[in-house]
């Protein structure tokens, strides 16, 4: 199998087809590159000009960029399929491995209606997940001693596998090597593997770290998991604002990189803080232009007394706890859909989903379906519900709600199956939708969801910035409070798009109240014989009420903090009375005798310009501030921007975790695993192996 395995490799990296995406291409068969040409003898110059990626450098390859596994095959019937898949995958795969393979393993995709659709689908494929995880195993069982140019009888890992591919394809400098170097001096042994990885680490770090202290302005993001091996680790990562220069102009950018991971024996605050600040200070970065905290809100991070931001806010007064604004406002939609009916719906919707999509042929009917009844729609299947990512949500009801006549009919016909479990699944959850308080329910979900979801992706973006989000967010309280004013006429709307869903499945059907008896005490009790007036009592009013509450008091704290900062803002500062006193906070980066003056011309300058060009955006208002002139009011304007919104790119970096250190690879050490997480998540730093003599 390794033999096996290690001679796919070969081929594969000898002649790597690629998918030609090009819309404008003249020829019909798609184009090749081959990554050696010059083991293929067959290809006449022109043909390797015609074929040349170089040509294509400004076209936009979409689809590999989105898919990096992706290939093309001319061979036999030509189409797309899976890489790490084809060299890795087994014959079998689906729920307990027993649905053979096809499309994009052993058999070409080629249908491109459906390449969006399908291809994302195969990246979240558990066959596709292993196949990945075998591709990333550089180790075999015994990778040690001199490198052996014929193929092993035994796996020595992917490694060594790539040395010979390499030396096959004519590296002349690396055969000299494996040939002429004594054996102490061949550095391809396991310990220089990881050498090498961490050299590889210390300069993206050291480059991030020279970006962040000339920044002079950043907030720490923190978050912690446990990897496979049952260790707490801490990802530390940093925001802030860089400088690009171009030819004519100085761009700035916000971001927030990856530095490492750390292992912690306690979280406690009290060690947990002494963590961030030993890994920030062991980094070389100068925490002493540390401005701003975000964590999420566990009692260990945000905690006022004992928690992480209270001590580290001891020694740096100026860095501002901000909780996540994504898990604050996840944590508002979580507590206003614990309102009886809309958490029974939530949950019904999540479990037709799990029932529908843990069977392939429950998975066929919907899509016939849908397919029958909705030609023009763009879903072809239901989509997973998360407790915790309530994007995943928005789109599971949103995509519950447009599909909604299928899934009734998929659930009817499902119930004249002979198997008895499906059967009767079935009829439970057809009865469960097809009532009115579970239409009434989804349908004043998805009303309000459809506002949310928005500033839901958005808060995901490193781009965000905290003044951005809270502006948004009273945007949508605004909205949401004018529709609770008018009561009535919203929930007209609900009511009538409701009643349109319920005939859509039955014809004759009406709304109707639910049974009702004298003395009940776990379900709404309203005495009423109108279904409108009942409906919009027992879900409407409670549903809107408390959203509208739990945004107020979860964001309170969000807008206290950029209270005053935001008014520096071009757009605002025209109307504002700031005084030097507002930012005794920044005292120590500030002279605050200079600053009053600067305020004036600041506003001065603005009042001056028209309305039109006075941009709300922060890194506009930074950049057009001339450090010589207003360099306190830069500075302020510079930590306005640092301050965290989420800690979504912590979150991302638990994802790289998972592929590093998985369990086939457990034993993973810390510099190692921190080398390799920079070195992916980090990969448009390049790596001048001329550094590696400049480091110890």
């Amino acid at each position: 199998m390794a033999k096996r395995q290690n001679t796919m490799m070969n081929n594969f990296f000898i002649k790597k087809p690629k998918l030609n995406l090009l819309e404008n291409e003249v020829e019909d068969t798609p184009h090749t590159s081959s990554l050696c040409p010059e083991l293929n003898n067959e290809t006449s110059t022109s043909n390797v000009n015609i074929y040349d990626i170089g040509k294509y450098l400004n076209q936009t390859f979409n689809w590999f960029k989105r898919f990096s596994w992706l290939a093309y095959t001319t061979i036999g019937e030509q189409g797309a399929m899976c890489t790490f898949c084809v060299l890795f995958a087994r014959d079998f795969g689906g729920k307990g491995n027993h649905q053979q393979l096809g499309i994009l393993v052993n058999k070409p995709f080629n249908n491109w209606k459906k390449a969006i659709e399908t291809l994302s689908h195969h990246s979240t494929t558990q066959f596709h997940k292993n196949s990945v995880i075998f591709e990333l195993a550089l180790r075999g069982r015994n990778d040690s001693g001199p490198l052996d140019l014929n193929e092993p009888d035994h796996n020595d890992g992917n490694f060594r596998a790539l040395l010979r591919m390499r030396i096959s394809c004519g590296d002349k400098q690396l055969i000299n090597h494996i040939e002429n170097q004594s054996l102490n001096a061949m550095y391809i042994s396991p310990s220089i593997q990881n050498n090498f990885i961490k050299i590889c680490g210390k300069i993206i770090q050291d480059n991030l770290v020279c970006k962040i202290n000339a920044a002079k302005s950043f907030s720490v993001l923190v978050d912690e998991t446990t990897d496979i091996s049952r260790i707490e680790q801490l990802t530390l990562c940093i925001r802030y604002i860089d400088s690009v220069e171009t030819t004519d102009t100085i761009n700035y950018v916000l971001r927030e990189d990856f530095l490492q991971f750390v292992p912690v024996h306690s979280t406690t605050g009290q060690n947990l803080a002494s963590v961030i600040i030993n890994s920030l200070q062991a980094l070389g970065i100068n925490d002493k232009y540390m401005v701003g905290q975000g964590y999420d809100g566990a009692a260990s991070m945000s905690g006022n007394l004992k928690g992480v931001q209270t001590i580290i806010r001891e020694s740096h007064p100026a860095a501002l706890y901000v909780h996540c604004s994504a898990h604050s406002l996840n944590l508002a939609l979580a507590h206003s859909c614990n309102v009886q009916y809309v958490r029974n719906c939530i949950g019904t919707i999540k479990s037709i989903g799990n029932f529908i999509k843990s069977s392939a042929m429950r998975t066929n009917i919907l899509k016939t379906k849908i397919k029958n009844i909705l030609p023009n729609t763009k879903w072809t299947k239901l989509t997973s519900m998360c407790d915790t990512r309530w994007v995943e949500n928005h789109n599971g009801i949103q995509r519950f709600v447009e599909i909604f006549q299928p899934i009734v009919e998929t659930l009817e016909e499902l119930q004249l199956v002979q198997d008895i479990n499906t059967s009767s699944k079935s009829i439970q959850f057809y009865r469960a939708i097809v009532t009115s308080e579970f239409i009434l329910s989804m349908v004043t979900s998805n009303t309000l969801f459809s506002m949310t979801l928005p500033l839901c992706k958005s808060l995901q973006s490193v781009s965000c910035d905290l003044v951005e989000a809270v502006q948004h967010i009273e945007t949508i309280l605004n909205e949401l409070t004018h529709l609770r004013e008018n009561i009535d006429h919203t929930f007209n709307d609900i009511f009538e798009q409701s009643e349109l869903l319920l005939k859509s499945i039955d014809g004759e059907e009406n709304i109707r109240i639910p049974r009702i008896v004298a003395r009940q005490q776990n379900r709404v009790n309203i005495v009423t014989n109108c279904p409108k007036t009942y409906f919009r009592i027992a879900i409407a009013i409670p549903f809107f009420d408390d959203f509208i509450r739990q945004l107020k008091e979860r964001f309170t704290n969000h807008k206290k903090i950029i209270s005053s900062l935001c008014f520096l803002l071009p757009n605002k500062c025209t109307n504002s009375e700031l005084e030097a006193s507002d930012f005794e906070l920044y005292s120590e980066f500030l002279d605050l005798d200079a600053l009053s003056n600067e305020l004036r011309l600041w506003k001065r300058k603005w009042c001056d310009k028209p309305i039109l060009e006075r941009s709300p955006e922060i890194l506009e208002a930074y950049s057009n501030c001339n450090k010589n002139f207003f360099p306190n009011i830069s500075f302020l304007l510079k930590v306005l921007a640092t301050l965290p919104v989420t800690t979504a790119t912590p979150e991302r970096t638990f994802s790289t975790l998972k592929r590093i250190k998985n369990y086939l690879r457990n034993a993973t050490g810390e510099d190692r695993l921190t080398g390799l997480a920079l070195l992916s998540v980090h990969r448009n730093i390049v790596v001048d192996p001329e550094e590696f003599s400049n480091l110890k």
